[in-house]
């Protein structure tokens, strides 16, 4: 039997070792990045009142999983569904009054926010193991990436994938059995990081060199993902409505650079990022941006060749999930920015891995500039001071901020990391080359998080969309028909039954609008929502799917005033209309 590779002298950084430290020593780290983690991520909390629209799919899916039954689309992959609608059950029956939201928003809300500590801190653990205690900045880095923020704020799936993600580098690393059941985790959070499975396949099989064991032990990690395949192509005719791979085949395209790309802007968005730096050196700012987003990349590159070339088995694991994931989204139609986050702690893992392996170098470096190196870093000290004090501008003149995450986020965050690290660095001598390392760290803070305001916007900004929907639950009855581009959303304030009282705009069949008044009358259909927002909310690739140029007309509510008449209005968040449908008029008989 071959010898594992984790027990050979050239795979040394998958295995602990006594160098790194002990797991005493990381625990103010643990609790700085918990306590950092957790204040973004419960500010993140609730800030938007209408949830993402892909939430609605999430919870109807878990909805019926936890009642025995098929969910009406297999689109969505169980795991994040089952644990919104399973906590939002226990929310339920727990809560003894209305607290304004469903439970099952509270319980995304909560899953999300609560998920953001905890993937700062496994990526510490991850990359402590690999390049020590300046894994912290690593989780720094990452817990104020401006996508992660807006992920954590929205109920979205992409913080729990990270987490799957995480769970199964960690396992890998720690030679843990259960590296295979969280890949099969993953995979079934979304399955666009089924790639984890083939990547353990690969690292088995180059430990082990027994092929029967490796393809046995991924084939039963795959098992789940098989089964809700099979589900899938069984009920594809009555439950396949907008599936990934319908997606695919009506819109087939491969772009590896957009993916690819994507990940490292998530990183550091050189496109949205604004560096506040003096006059005299202002003309550099696209410069140091472009330099900012390509020193990641570049020692992500170097960790990545230093993996392979060492066999370092958490690493090609990496790798590998890494070219599946960017494989599907070359060819996945849509381009989500959010799409890149799941592998941005992977990227920032990579490049300090990278970095790690040039300390060697570094440290000639710094014996050649000598003291030269000094002044160097004297410059660079007082730049980042002026930076900082430029950074607070927005705080201290709030007069030019409506929002108040301009005020809260940043400060928050830039505290956490001052107050929990600035004493015990300083205190360790180089005080000069820590100083600044901490003054750079305070810098990243603040610019991703300026970065990340303008994705939130007030947050209510949508809110008479929640609002009309409570109307319809509170003031109409179960057999009353609904239309609306937003159903989701009325059956989460509404009711799910009956099943087919909400319909979806891409669910009528007619192309003008009279041919809509009849189909409305023919379906019993009595009410349709409308707002002036439909296409910026939804974009114009569902605006197409779902046919909303032939709703325009209710934009102007008097040119339809023969058809429908205006139940209720709602004014600038957004403009909304609840019409109500006439019935067909009878004819006034001839005298």
């Amino acid at each position: 039997m071959s010898e594992p590779i984790c027990n050979k002298p050239s795979s040394p950084v998958s295995v602990p070792g006594p160098s790194l430290g002990s797991v005493r020593s990381a625990r103010p780290d643990i609790l700085a990045l918990v306590a950092l983690g957790l204040i973004l991520g419960l500010t993140c909390r609730g800030h938007f009142t209408k949830p993402h629209n892909d939430f609605y799919q999430f919870r109807e899916t878990g909805r019926s999983l936890i009642c025995g039954e098929l969910p009406a689309t297999f689109k969505r992959a169980p795991v994040y569904p089952i644990l919104i609608a399973a906590f939002g059950s226990a929310i339920e029956a727990a809560l003894l009054v209305d607290v304004g939201k469903h439970p099952d928003l509270l319980a995304a809300e909560w899953i999300n926010a609560l998920l953001l500590p905890l993937n700062g801190v496994l990526v510490f653990l991850i990359g402590r193991r690999w390049f020590g205690g300046a894994a912290r900045w690593a989780s720094v880095w990452f817990l104020v990436l401006p996508i992660g923020l807006f992920c954590t704020a929205h109920a979205l799936a992409e913080p729990l994938l990270v987490a799957t993600l995480l769970l199964t580098v960690l396992a890998v690393q720690r030679g843990s059995r259960w590296a295979y059941p969280l890949a099969a985790l993953a995979s079934m959070t979304r399955y666009d990081a089924a790639g984890l499975i083939a990547g353990l396949f690969v690292v088995d099989l180059l430990r082990t060199r027994r092929p029967f064991p490796a393809v046995a032990r991924a084939a039963l990690a795959s098992v789940p993902l098989l089964i809700w395949l099979i589900l899938t192509a069984a009920t594809w005719r009555e439950r396949s409505y907008d599936h990934y791979l319908s997606q695919i085949r009506d819109d087939p395209r491969f772009d590896p650079v957009w993916a690819l790309a994507t990940p490292l802007r998530c990183v550091f968005d050189y496109e949205k990022v604004r560096l506040r730096l003096p006059a005299p050196i202002a003309g550099l700012e696209p410069a140091l941006r472009q330099a900012a987003a390509a020193l990641p990349a570049g020692l992500a590159l170097v960790g990545a060749f230093v993996a392979v070339r060492r066999r370092d088995q958490a690493l090609i694991v990496v790798l590998i999930a890494f070219a599946a994931y960017t494989l599907v989204h070359a060819l996945f139609p849509f381009r989500e920015f959010r799409f890149g986050y799941p592998l941005a702690p992977l990227i920032l893992l990579a490049a300090g891995f990278g970095l790690n392996e040039q300390r060697e170098r570094l440290e000639r470096l710094r014996a050649l500039l000598g003291r030269g190196l000094t002044l160097l870093l004297a410059v660079l000290l007082a730049l980042l001071v002026w930076v900082v004090v430029r950074e607070t501008e927005p705080f201290r003149l709030r007069g030019d901020f409506l929002n108040p995450w301009a005020v809260t986020l940043p400060v928050l965050a830039v505290l956490g990391v001052v107050v929990v690290w600035a004493t015990p660095l300083l205190a360790r001598g180089k005080a000069l080359s820590r100083a600044t390392l901490l003054l750079a760290g305070v810098t990243l803070a603040m610019v991703q998080i300026r970065t990340a305001l303008p994705s939130f916007g007030w947050g209510a900004n949508m809110a008479n969309i929640v609002e009309s929907a409570r109307w319809i639950g509170a003031n109409t009855r179960p057999e009353q028909r609904v239309l609306s581009a937003e159903p989701g959303v009325l059956r989460l304030y509404a009711g799910l039954e009956p099943r087919e009282r909400f319909l979806g705009f891409e669910q009528m069949e007619a192309k003008t609008w009279p041919e809509i008044v009849r189909e409305c009358r023919q379906r019993s259909i009595e009410y349709i929502i409308w707002h002036d927002q439909q296409f910026g909310e939804h974009g114009p690739v569902y605006a197409k799917k779902m046919g909303l140029a032939r709703f325009d007309v209710l934009g102007d509510p008097a040119g339809v005033a023969d058809d429908v008449v205006v139940e209720r209005q709602y004014r600038n968040y957004p403009n909304l209309w609840i019409f109500r449908v006439l019935p067909t008029r009878t004819p006034a008989p001839e005298p």
